[in-house]
């Protein structure tokens, strides 16, 4: 007989133990470049949306590019935003960014962001 562990979202123990509702957004803090950014992050998708983007930095992987390098001056497009960490962490170097997020759910946080 097989025995079938229940995976345990530690995010979840996480929002439990701070007492956060299930659907209230959690607030984070960031700093990118000499830029310091507070951000609102679904509490489903808080781990997903801080690792890939802040610790992992999964969106700069192309060999040569950063956003520390971009000319002041560039316009940085984030489609697909989600509630626009990237789009945050981008307007710190770039001289416009234009999120785009067609989830309306996602969108709402977006525009408080």
């Amino acid at each position: 007989m097989t025995r079938l562990k229940r995976a345990v979202n530690p995010w979840t123990v996480t929002r439990l133990s701070l007492g956060l509702p299930r659907s209230e957004a959690i607030s984070i803090s960031f700093k990118s470049g000499s830029s310091r950014f507070h951000a609102l992050v679904p509490p489903g998708s808080f781990w997903t949306a801080v690792k890939d983007v802040l610790v992992h930095e999964a969106y700069e992987t192309s060999d040569g590019f950063r956003l520390s390098e971009l000319p002041k001056d560039a316009i940085v497009v984030d489609a697909g935003s989600f509630v626009g960490l990237y789009a945050l962490k981008a307007s710190a170097f770039a001289g416009q960014v234009i999120a785009i997020e067609p989830n309306s759910r996602s969108y709402s946080i977006l525009r408080s962001n």
